[in-house]
């Protein structure tokens, strides 16, 4: 479909075999550390289904030795043993529901921390072109999936199985020719199963889908919510909502219908077993052919034959969406690293000086397909970079301005190697920055964008961002040096108060004070600022200019810009036009010479007036 919400990638149309060796093989790698577990869940899964198995031929037992033949001592005897094994099944079937669990539990928690491990190393090209969503499904609904998979599945199965077979054994001991009457009508319950495992799986699938639809469309509504109001367009929203809830409506009442009509089926294949055991075995037992302990034994072992049938029937469907999610989490697991740290990273010059240098730099971003960084080369996309060279000295500060689309940002992505250049070389202090650990290197530089992200947590927190090696008292003069620490000591809770998510009850320039925080708490000596205060209100922004005075004093410095009144008093400018630096020069020297940089001016100038209305 076209919409964006109704679209769905192609992983989740995965079906999934209900068996598929190859993803059994490396499920079995997680499996492995636990196989102890498995072991004691397989002892307590035959130790349950031997245990139940013998509840029906005690029971014979007690009709006949006990009831038929009036001895009480014996029926004593076998009901005590019967309550005996009763409370062995109890503390058996506990012990096995925990110990799968456990077991499920500790390889979803294993795979989670794979994935999380993993994405955290994805490069942006990676995330500009997977959908977030997608990507939480995969740790959270996929993951859950797989673990049902042992917690409920498996070795649930080969108790299904166990129980099949000792209840056949048995009926074929106790009495074969009643078994055989037991074993005919077995096909029918089969071949009932066969018939609606794929109408009930269909029904299953679509309702997952419309389930992620429904999610989706909730999302983009609730995080769009003050765009709908604002442009009035509620009603449509809901109208889309209620048409994905009603077919969500429609297919889990076609998922109860068939599982309705399963259950119904093979309950009356079991009255017409047990009808058909009664009359027969009746019969018998009327004559004396029989005794009537054996008939209710029999009776009681059919029943016990064909509920694991349905049973297993209903894991099918279990068993096909693990496959399933195992294939969609595998898959993100098999995604290359696009911008990996070199096998043995160099480490950077100390002290860091912050020089900076590209060196015939020439860039063009992945196409949304391309899965590796190898696919670049070839793609139609044209270059966000041609060819482009400078160097900024320690301690300098340069701003880079130009039209939307000029690549400014594009500088910043290769500076911070969220992106490798197609050709030329991006070096720090006068190494190549590809060849460095990522994680150093951007302890190196700090960033601080238009675009403030607040995490839920404290203030604290959000100034830390998780470095241990900053306490309180650091993050605390980081701020009042900012100039924050006014806002953050009105809190509740000063810089204990908790944040909600993206910091939705601070203002435009809170919010940017506090990255400032964060970045000069981090102490980079390069920092760069992408727009950092092209959102606010001029007096917001003669705050932040101020903050800016403190957080840039000793540091290299990249200021992007598109108002160019904010870069008056940089030492070095740069100017790029599609993807070529055109112009570079002091503020001065570029007005003179009457270039882009004039036009760009004469532009702003021009509209002013405009804007300030």
């Amino acid at each position: 479909m076209a919409d964006g919400v109704h679209a769905a990638h192609e992983d989740d149309l995965l079906l999934g075999k209900a068996f598929d060796m190859v993803l059994a093989r490396r499920l079995a790698g997680y499996v492995r550390p636990y196989l102890r577990l498995v072991a004691v869940g397989l002892g307590l899964t035959v130790v349950l289904a031997g245990a139940q198995s013998l509840v029906p031929y005690l029971l014979g037992l007690a009709v006949d030795e006990g009831i038929v033949a009036g001895e009480h001592g014996a029926l004593w005897r076998l009901g005590g043993l019967l309550l005996g094994i009763e409370l062995v099944c109890f503390g058996a079937a506990f012990a096995h529901l925990w110990v799968l669990q456990l077991l499920g539990q500790n390889i979803m928690v294993d795979l989670r921390d794979e994935l999380m491990r993993h994405l955290s190393r994805q490069s942006m090209a990676f995330y500009a072109r997977q959908p977030a969503g997608r990507l939480v499904t995969r740790v959270t609904s996929d993951v859950g999936t797989i673990a049902e998979l042992f917690t409920s599945g498996l070795v649930t199965v080969l108790g299904d199985l166990l129980t099949v077979v000792l209840a056949g054994g048995f009926l074929l001991w106790l009495e074969w020719r009643l078994a055989l009457l037991v074993f005919a009508i077995l096909p029918l319950v089969v071949g009932v199963t066969w018939l609606l495992k794929g109408r009930i799986r269909d029904a299953f699938r679509r309702m997952r889908r419309l389930v992620a639809r429904l999610n989706a469309t909730v999302a983009e509504t609730v995080g769009g919510m003050q765009v709908v109001q604002a442009l009035g367009g509620e009603r449509q929203r809901l109208e889309r909502f209620l048409q994905t809830n009603d077919e969500h409506l429609e297919a889990a009442l076609g998922a109860v219908h068939y599982n309705a009509l399963y259950a119904s089926l093979i309950t009356v294949l079991t009255g017409a077993a047990v009808a058909a055991l009664l009359l027969a075995g009746g019969q018998r037992a009327l004559g004396g052919g029989l005794q009537i302990g054996v008939l209710v034994a029999v009776i009681t072992y059919a029943q016990r034959l064909y509920m694991p049938i349905r049973d297993l029937a209903e894991k099918y469907t279990l068993f096909q969406a693990a496959m399933a999610g195992a294939e969609r989490v595998f898959r993100l697991l098999d995604t290359e690293i696009e911008v990996a740290d070199p096998p043995r990273p160099r480490p950077l010059p100390e002290p860091a000086r912050g020089a900076i240098e590209f060196r015939q730099v020439s860039f063009r971003y992945p196409e949304a397909g391309a899965r590796a960084a190898g696919a670049v080369a070839g793609s139609g996309r044209p270059q966000a970079l041609y060819e482009v060279s400078f160097r900024v000295e320690p301690g300098e500060r340069v701003a880079i301005v130009g039209h939307t689309g000029a690549g400014k940002s594009t500088i910043i992505n290769l500076l911070g190697r969220f992106y490798d250049p197609t050709a030329g070389q991006v070096l720090l202090d006068g190494v190549d920055v590809r060849e460095v650990a990522q994680r150093e290197l951007r302890r190196r530089i700090g960033i601080v964008h238009q675009e403030v992200f607040i995490f839920s947590g404290t203030v604290l927190d959000n100034i830390r961002m998780g470095s241990s090696w900053i306490d309180e008292q650091a993050a605390v003069r980081a701020a009042q040096a900012v100039g924050a620490d006014a806002w953050i000591q009105r809190l509740p809770h000063g810089y204990h108060s908790e944040l909600p998510e993206r910091g939705a009850t601070l203002s435009v320039g809170e919010k940017q004070l506090l990255s400032f925080a964060r970045a000069l708490a981090h102490d980079p000596p390069v920092l760069v600022l992408d727009e950092a205060t092209a959102s606010v209100d001029p007096e917001t922004e003669a705050v932040l200019q101020q903050a800016l005075g403190q957080l840039l004093q000793g540091r290299t410095a990249i200021v992007i810009a598109h108002r160019l009144a904010t870069i008056r008093h940089v030492d070095r400018i740069l100017v790029l036009h599609e993807g070529r630096l055109r112009e570079q020069g002091s503020w001065d020297e570029l007005l003179a010479r009457r270039g882009l940089f004039y036009r760009l001016h004469q532009l702003q100038l021009a509209s002013a007036p405009l804007s300030a209305s």
